[in-house]
């Protein structure tokens, strides 16, 4: 069945396109709640015009292909939203045959064309949206800290250090205790502030590109990754539960995952 949903994606891009091959290719999620697909294609003898539609006809058609793999959390993937909802295809439809070109140029070293093309995943009458409509929209109240450890009460948000750990990226991850205990998820957030912000963003950086998290954000180490979770210490969950009860940042999704 996944398999019959996923051909109905990449049938509904090609309605608008058409397909070629790219020789490098890649899927992320942004810091500020894109599904990015970047390309680098060598169509060897054709024209710049043609090299240029070519690249991006190929990354409109990655993430056609790809959507559906996405995770949206560590149990579900947008493909199984799809199979029980018509909202999401119907979100899909529309996003796939509109999706943002933000770069498109030649390498002259190489030879070689890029294109990169984003998917906006949160926002009004977005994916995010759609797949928050089929879950309750009940708040489920944050874990209160075993222990109140001494910390500034002025943090703006937090960032979790994931490098080291392969780290699946996903629309709604979660972050887990090493006693697993569930610290934050998008149960514990109104589901209008999560389908319209997201529950945290991706960078590559602790120090670019986490404007999210604030100017004085609590930064910890991720012990590991499960999946597309992040699992902190049982210390660093007490810190955060502490720094949460008077700043807020995770009721108001000021979180950044560096991978």
């Amino acid at each position: 069945m996944k398999t019959k949903i996923k051909a109905v994606i990449v049938a509904i891009f090609l309605l608008v396109c058409g397909v070629v091959s790219a020789n490098d290719l890649s899927l992320r999620i942004t810091n500020d709640g894109y599904v990015e697909a970047k390309i680098t294609l060598n169509p060897n003898g054709q024209d710049e015009n043609h090299r240029r539609r070519l690249a991006t006809i190929d990354a409109y058609r990655y993430i056609a292909e790809h959507i559906g793999d996405l995770q949206v959390t560590s149990e579900s993937k947008v493909e199984d939203f799809i199979l029980k909802s018509d909202d999401i295809k119907l979100i899909i439809q529309k996003t796939i045959s509109g999706l943002e070109i933000i770069d498109n140029y030649p390498d002259p070293v190489s030879d070689s064309w890029h294109s990169t093309v984003r998917l906006k995943i949160y926002g009004r009458n977005s994916l995010a949206s759609a797949i928050l409509a089929e879950e309750s929209t009940e708040v489920e109240d944050f874990l209160k800290p075993k222990f109140t450890p001494i910390i500034d009460k002025d943090y703006t948000g937090l960032i979790v250090d994931c490098r080291g750990w392969n780290l699946t990226e996903a629309i709604f991850p979660s972050i887990i205790s090493e006693d697993d205990e569930m610290i934050y998820s998008y149960k514990n957030v109104k589901r209008n502030v999560a389908a319209s912000n997201g529950l945290m963003g991706y960078s590559d950086s602790v120090d670019s590109d986490v404007f999210r998290a604030g100017s004085k954000p609590l930064i910890v180490k991720a012990l590991r990754t499960s999946d597309c979770d992040v699992v902190v210490s049982d210390e660093d969950k007490d810190k955060i539960l502490t720094a949460n009860q008077t700043a807020k940042f995770l009721n108001n999704c000021m979180v950044v995952f560096v991978r």
